[in-house]
């Protein structure tokens, strides 16, 4: 292969000539991941350098579409659920430094990077409660890695305004081994500072009054009995501990079916405590469950707001039929709570 001159990069037509204007992204994307890991020798060395500038070029144009808050994985998705825990560290006193933090439903499949996220801006211990079975350890604990490179590099990228410097974090991350995560070893993670906990959130095994701040983000609508789970959050959390929920009341179908209204699961008649994947209680019926187990609500951010059209409202199911369009209307909410 003829040599280029050093600092000179081989160019590439972006055209094909191959016809694959039909072909879908996700064909062309499975076709490829084949291709990559079944490459052919010979015309891989023959072209060694334009290969790899044709690899560096699809990773350029990957990297940015895969920060954006709806991937599990992203910097950006982490930084914003970190802005919440900030305003309540800021105008509340939620507690970092030393503190012990427990995030219910930490997912299968990405389970430890919020509460990794927390270790490094100063919390002593955190567990992460997840009663499916894990998916894939090795990227899990590798995204880790990634997100220790980007908090070192620029604590700000994750943190925002918190007044925290990479020194710090680095001194945070005392215990974990970086090099082992970022091969995927799990070993590197400090597991008396980070655990997963494959339980339910109606029994955490945790001891009483041992956690000071308690997580979720879309859970709590999927729990077959609230009342229950928040016995135990309000058992495991010490008084004047905290908790901070996110709660996704709509109609989950409209995240696959758009011509659905995000209320319409509550024209469904069933007795059943999940149907569609929710509990289908509305906002204000947290409120009521969080004050009946002793949790005060000191903020809250709503959003999703819907309309009730006259043609749904006849068709709503007990009890939803007699409340309110204001009590239905909002379909989002994050509440900041504290255990009186």
């Amino acid at each position: 292969m003829t040599e280029l001159p050093e600092g000179v990069q081989p160019t590439f037509d972006l055209t094909s000539g191959a016809k694959l204007d039909a072909v879908s992204t996700r064909d062309l994307g499975c076709e490829l991941l084949a291709r990559l890991k079944t490459p052919s020798p010979t015309s891989y060395h023959e072209s060694a350098q334009t290969h790899l500038t044709m690899l560096l070029a699809l990773r350029d144009a990957i990297e940015p579409l895969l920060e954006t808050v709806h991937n599990r994985f992203s910097t950006k998705l982490l930084a914003a659920q970190f802005d919440l825990v900030l305003h309540a560290w800021r105008t509340h006193g939620l507690p970092l430094a030393g503190a012990t933090h427990l995030e219910i439903g930490s997912g299968a499949l990405n389970p430890f990077a919020r509460m990794f996220t927390h270790i490094m801006a100063g919390v002593r211990r955190a567990w992460c409660l997840e009663p499916d079975p894990l998916r894939d350890v090795t990227n899990a604990v590798r995204t880790l890695a990634r997100l220790a490179a980007d908090a070192l590099i620029d604590p700000a990228s994750i943190f925002g305004a918190l007044p925290i410097d990479s020194a710090t974090v680095l001194a945070n991350l005392a215990g974990f081994d970086l090099a082992r995560l970022r091969r995927g070893d799990d070993s590197g993670a400090d597991r008396s500072r980070l655990d997963f906990l494959p339980r339910s959130v109606t029994d955490t095994g945790l001891p009483d009054g041992s956690v000071d701040v308690v997580i979720s983000n879309s859970v709590m609508e999927h729990v077959p009995d609230v009342d229950a789970a928040l016995q135990e959050l309000a058992r495991v959390t010490r008084r004047g501990g905290f908790a901070l929920h996110g709660i996704d009341v709509a109609d989950h179908r409209i995240h696959h079916d758009a011509s659905l209204h995000p209320l319409e699961f509550l024209t469904v008649q069933s007795s059943k405590p999940i149907v569609w994947y929710s509990n289908r209680l509305r906002l204000c019926e947290f409120e009521t469950r969080f004050a009946q187990h002793g949790f005060r609500v000191l903020d809250r951010w709503l959003d999703n707001k819907v309309t009730v059209p006259v043609s749904l409202r006849q068709r709503l199911c007990d009890p939803w039929s007699a409340m309110t369009d204001e009590q239905l209307e909002m379909t989002w909410a994050v509440y900041l709570l504290r255990l009186d």
